[in-house]
């Protein structure tokens, strides 16, 4: 019997995504049922798919133009199952190398998606999963599964990882060489189109309260008001390519300055208000922090080919089936 110690992997188990979306209307009960892949038996469905995929897809429907958001929430949710079979087969390998879970892990992932979700109270976590049908002991077993899976990948696949300067350097002038988009970072209020009456008078109240292009308050404005998945971020869909924005964003932000808003954006789905946070013309300078960063991402993309072997070889000796 091997026993990981708490300290060593608490770090790593406490950054794992550990997403559970809940009330997804889109998606029928029979389509939710709808089974994906199977691994060694265990099934993979759309409901457990767009649970870990639905926040992302709703900012893919924001930010880009139709065609082009179909196209990547295609790629998205193959991506979703790729990953989750891969995450059965390392919570497997754990149970068979027999490794002990320490209970403090789950409870701070638990702890963790309680801030997230209810404000850090764990009795209206519970209320909110079980409205949505959805027990914590289920929520329990995602975590342990997700938390074995992570802890298995991290002992073999993260390890002994080094990056040398010339790598950083070279990587560096690889990317200048072939980035040169224009990217900005947006937040965003959206309003759906409804037949309430107080749509107008929010919408009125939003701009308003805007005048002053304070970000804080655009910020606690998208909290309040915003109806997507990114208000509980108040609003943040991250760095976005200019060239890629749906056509009425990119006319919106068009010489909008950093730290400035525009509203309301009509589009088919409602109205948005924009805040244009921060802009990137995509230039770089190798400086000392930059460096840091580049370290990082050549690191993670080492230990992204060492679990891509890692699991290829786990996959030898499994069965996996897909439907899709």
């Amino acid at each position: 019997m091997f026993a990981l110690n708490c300290c060593d992997f608490r770090k790593i188990c406490l950054s794992a995504i550990f997403i559970i979306a809940f009330s997804i209307s889109a998606v029928n009960a029979q389509e939710q049922n709808s089974i994906l892949a199977t691994v060694n038996g265990e099934a993979i469905t759309v409901f457990d798919v767009i649970s870990d995929t639905k926040e992302r897809e709703e900012r893919l429907l924001s930010i880009y133009p139709a065609e082009e958001a179909k196209k990547e929430i295609e790629r998205l949710r193959k991506n979703a199952v790729e990953k989750m079979i891969a995450d059965m087969l390392a919570s497997e390998e754990f149970k068979k190398r027999e490794y002990t879970m320490p209970p403090q892990i789950i409870e701070d992932m638990l702890d963790s998606l309680a801030i997230e979700m209810a404000g850090g109270d764990r009795e209206k976590l519970a209320e909110i999963a079980e409205k949505n049908g959805i027990s914590m002991n289920e929520l329990r077993k995602k975590a342990e599964k997700r938390a074995a899976s992570e802890i298995i990948i991290n002992e073999f696949c993260s390890r002994q990882i080094s990056v040398s300067p010339k790598e950083i350097q070279d990587y560096f002038d690889e990317k200048m060489e072939s980035s040169s988009e224009s990217k900005v970072e947006l937040y965003a209020i959206l309003i759906k189109k409804s037949a309430d009456g107080r749509r107008k008078k929010i919408i009125e109240k939003i701009a308003k309260d805007l005048e002053s292009d304070n970000k804080n308050i655009f910020m606690t404005l998208a909290r309040l008001y915003s109806e997507t998945a990114s208000a509980n971020k108040g609003g943040s869909l991250g760095w976005v390519d200019k060239s890629k924005l749906r056509p009425e964003f990119a006319v919106a932000i068009n010489g909008l300055a950093p730290g400035k808003s525009k509203g309301p954006v009509e589009t088919e789905e409602g109205s948005y208000f924009l805040f244009v946070s921060a802009e990137d013309d995509g230039k770089m300078e190798l400086t000392g922090e930059d460096m840091a960063a580049l370290k990082e991402e050549i690191a993670s993309s080492k230990k992204d080919l060492k679990k891509k072997d890692f699991i290829d070889k786990l996959k030898e000796n499994a069965v996996i089936r897909y439907f899709f």
